[in-house]
């Protein structure tokens, strides 16, 4: 049977100064460079400064000009859950993938987790290994470097089966939000807790309602998601 995949990019931004606007850039920029092309772009203007529409939305869509590309504005910011809750209601696509706006993908990313979906249907919720990194320097304009890329916590071998994710959710978030690809049709059912007691680890709330309301993860053994380690995210 033929399959069409229908995904759509989710990225929730919080930008209030010019190192998040360029890390910002760097990811859309990033979206540019993917192996695979067929996808939309949903982005959560949440909150942010005047800059970032000026010098980064306005030409980065222009660039995007083959994508459908949504901005949707939310005024006053709430906390993660909330954007991401509220993203989503603009997802119409039968996937929805995440960025988050200080991070970026390995080229081949999303290629290879569309590619592992075509060939494994009974997946819902698909993963990856990531890399993490550093901001080492700053200048007054908003140029940047970052350290060299450094292994996650998690070996490549860890945690890829559903079985294996699932025995050690309960204690630990063995998953990279912002390398997932999920069916969008599980957010009918499930939402982004914004409680108190879940801030911060959101994603990790989500993947253990998932895991309870028995949808199957799996997680490719490759890092092909890259963490960038900011003491003021960008989301």
């Amino acid at each position: 049977m033929f399959f069409i995949m229908e995904l759509t990019i989710l990225i929730c931004v919080h930008s209030k100064d010019r190192l998040k606007d360029a890390l910002l850039k760097a990811a859309l920029n990033n979206l540019l460079i993917q192996t695979y092309q067929d996808f939309s772009v949903v982005i959560v203007y949440d909150e942010c400064w005047g800059w970032t529409r000026e010098k980064v939305f306005e030409p980065i869509i222009k660039l995007m000009r083959d994508h459908c590309f949504c901005v949707v504005h939310k005024e006053e910011k709430t906390g993660l859950a909330d954007a991401k809750n509220f993203g989503l209601q603009w997802v119409e696509t039968e996937w929805v993938g995440f960025l988050d706006a200080d991070d970026e993908y390995t080229p081949d990313k999303l290629e290879k987790q569309v590619n592992f979906l075509k060939e494994h249907k009974e997946v819902d919720i698909l993963s990856t290994h990531y890399w993490w990194r550093d901001i080492v320097s700053l200048d007054i304009i908003g140029n940047y470097k970052v350290s060299p890329l450094r292994n996650s916590c998690f070996q490549t071998d860890q945690y890829i089966t559903h079985e294996e994710i699932v025995k050690r959710l309960p204690e630990e978030n063995v998953l990279c939000h912002g390398s997932i690809m999920m069916r969008t049709s599980i957010f009918d059912k499930l939402k982004y807790d914004n409680s108190k007691e879940w801030l911060g680890k959101e994603d990790w709330k989500l993947w253990l309602d998932c895991m309870k309301a028995g949808y199957k993860f799996y997680q490719i053994p490759e890092r092909l998601y890259v963490y960038t380690r900011n003491p003021n995210p960008v989301r």
